[in-house]
């Protein structure tokens, strides 16, 4: 049975892969980087950021699950990550930036963090195959699924 801290130390490599991912792939979002095509600032209305607009197809019967709303608590989390605000909310640009900003250190300290937790792996356990197949797990299983879910 391994001990608690060797638990830790594998989910921590099999998940250090999708923590570094999100991380950075949420401080894209945060400055809209995830964007492929964006208004020039003029065209935006008032306030409010890009990602209020309309992206992608319009919603459709396909697209969308009939009577789908998703609670008020999700759209509000969503909201902050996407826009950093809440909903129903105009946010000063100052402010908006200050956002940006703790977001951006935030996913850069998870990074390094992580990192560092890897690092620590390999430094404190004799047993490097199963560090190595742990970070390759975590790295190959999630594109797997989304290879076959995409399929």
């Amino acid at each position: 049975m391994p001990s608690i801290r060797q638990l830790h130390l594998y989910l921590g490599c099999l998940f250090a892969p999708l923590l570094i991912f999100f991380a950075v792939t949420g401080a894209y979002q945060t400055f809209e980087l995830h964007e492929a095509t964006r208004p020039p600032q003029a065209a935006r209305p008032t306030g409010a950021p890009s990602g209020e607009r309309p992206v992608g197809p319009p919603p459709t019967a396909e697209n969308v699950a009939p009577g789908y709303r998703p609670y008020g608590w999700v759209e509000a989390l969503a909201s902050v990550h996407k826009h950093q605000k809440l909903p129903g909310k105009v946010q000063r640009p100052a402010a908006r930036v200050a956002v940006q900003i703790v977001i951006l250190l935030m996913a850069l300290g998870l990074v390094t963090s992580t990192g560092l937790g890897v690092w620590m792996a390999f430094l404190h356990i004799k047993k490097r195959r199963q560090v190595w197949a742990c970070l390759l797990a975590g790295v190959v299983v999630p594109l797997l699924l989304v290879a076959l879910i995409t399929a």
